[in-house]
């Protein structure tokens, strides 16, 4: 794999697979919780430790591809994606885990209103105001640190990272983007900010290229099927992206 520096965020180009659980423990506790929005109750699905400690602790918000869901994400389906994986780092870590469930677009298909002009399927809902809500109740609430709130998203999931890492306040320490190319036509602004490589000011990006992977996330445990494999290509069984991008992301603040 190579490594190279700049912005803050952690890009996994070239992909690879999605999983089914092959006895990990996951000891994190699970709720289903909602926030009201403009676009009335948004769903998401919040993972404790299952022996939390006090105080402030790490955020890390999952958002789903496109077609799927908070519950898949977290392992409550029969195919559960990589980011499942989360748990484990969540009850190791002492962290906080969110998969958020995105909302039904044109195409009848949940997804997520990311950055991409031309995404003409994509919900037109308030996401970023979905998750600033998500993200503020749990920090005046005193359980999540403001500085150390991070975003991984997959496909869809991490085009929304991108927009969350440009308007989300308060601003994610880091984010993680699977499949997830930046957007041709963009609706961040007037003028895109273009990625500057190289070290600046100690913000930093890191991509790694996937070698025979598809369009899903690598995985070391969670794998589905020769089927689903005809669908969206080969898997990639490397290294474990959730834990590769808590490696990127545990030393990162905002402050």
């Amino acid at each position: 794999m190579k490594r190279s520096t700049v912005i803050r965020s952690l890009c996994l180009a070239g992909v690879a697979a999605l999983g089914i659980a092959a006895n990990s423990a996951q000891a994190a506790v699970q709720q289903q919780l909602s926030v009201y929005t403009d676009a009335g109750a948004r769903e998401y699905i919040l993972a404790t430790p299952a022996q939390p400690v006090s105080g402030p602790r790490p955020l890390v918000i999952l958002l789903h591809g496109h077609i799927g869901t908070a519950a898949n994400a977290l392992g409550q389906g029969k195919t559960p994606s990589p980011l499942s994986a989360w748990l484990n780092i969540a009850d190791r870590e002492q962290l906080l885990v969110v998969a958020a469930q995105g909302l039904k677009g044109s195409d009848n298909h949940t997804g997520w209103h990311d950055c991409r002009l031309d995404a003409t399927e994509d919900t037109t809902a308030d996401d970023v105001g979905f998750i600033e809500r998500v993200v503020g109740s749990l920090v005046q609430a005193g359980r999540a640190d403001p500085h150390r709130i991070y975003v991984m998203g997959m496909s869809n999931g991490g085009m929304m990272s991108y927009r969350l890492a440009l308007e989300m306040h308060p601003a994610p320490a880091a984010i993680a983007a699977v499949s997830s190319t930046m957007a041709g036509q963009t609706a961040c602004g007037e003028t895109p900010q273009p990625l500057t490589w190289g070290p600046a000011g100690g913000l930093q990006v890191e991509v790694i290229t996937i070698q025979n992977g598809g369009h899903i996330e690598p995985s070391l445990v969670y794998h589905y099927g020769w089927l689903y494999h005809q669908l969206v290509g080969a898997q990639n069984s490397d290294f474990e992206s959730a834990e590769e991008a808590w490696s990127f992301f545990r030393n990162k603040s905002s402050r």
